[in-house]
C-alpha cells in the first residue's frame, strides 16, 4: 500500500510539473514597434549629446509624438529616446524640432506576422531597418531589429 501511495505521489507531481510547463505566456515576445535613437557628438563620437526638443512629429500618421509646452518648467532635453513606428506601413518619416533647428529622417523596415504560441494572438516582427534619408550631420544604424532587448537602433551624430 505504501508503494502504491508513493507511485501515485510521483505520478501526480510529474503531471503537475508538466501541466505547469505547458502554460504559454503570450507576453514572452520581445519584439516591439519602437525605434530607439541615441544622440552623439560628431567630434567625439563616444560622448552622448543632448538636444532640447520642442516637438517630434511623425508624418505618416500625422501624429505629434513629443510636444512640450515650453512655458512650463519641463526638461525637454533628450539624448536617448524611443519613438513608435508606423505599423500600418513599412516607411516612417519623423520631424525633429529642437534648439538646433528642424531635422527630418525617413526610415524603411520590413514586417512579418508570426504565431508565437497557438493560444496567443499573432505577433508582428519588424526588422531590416534602414535610414532612407536624413538632414542630421550623420546617422548610423547599429541594430536593424526592433526588439525590447536592444539598447539602440540608430545613432544620430550632431555638430
Amino acid at each position: 500500500m505504501k508503494i502504491l501511495k508513493g507511485i501515485s505521489f510521483v505520478v501526480a507531481l510529474t503531471l503537475i510539473t508538466i501541466g505547469c510547463n505547458a502554460i504559454k505566456d503570450c507576453q514572452l515576445v520581445d519584439d516591439t514597434n519602437f525605434i530607439v535613437f541615441a544622440l552623439f557628438d560628431r567630434d567625439t563620437t563616444s560622448l552622448t549629446e543632448s538636444a532640447d526638443f520642442s516637438s517630434i512629429t511623425m508624418e505618416d500618421l500625422n501624429l505629434r509624438l513629443v510636444g512640450f509646452d515650453l512655458t512650463q518648467r519641463v526638461d525637454t532635453t533628450l539624448s536617448l529616446f524611443a519613438l513608435p513606428i508606423n505599423t500600418l506601413d513599412t516607411v516612417a518619416t519623423y520631424y525633429f524640432e529642437s534648439n538646433l533647428g528642424l531635422d527630418t529622417m525617413e526610415i524603411r523596415y520590413n514586417s512579418q506576422y508570426y504565431i508565437f504560441f497557438e493560444e496567443c494572438d499573432p505577433a508582428t516582427r519588424f526588422f531590416n531597418l534602414e535610414v532612407v534619408s536624413h538632414t542630421f550631420d550623420s546617422v548610423s544604424v547599429v541594430n536593424d531589429e526592433f526588439n525590447n532587448e536592444i539598447i539602440r537602433n540608430d545613432e544620430i551624430f550632431l555638430d
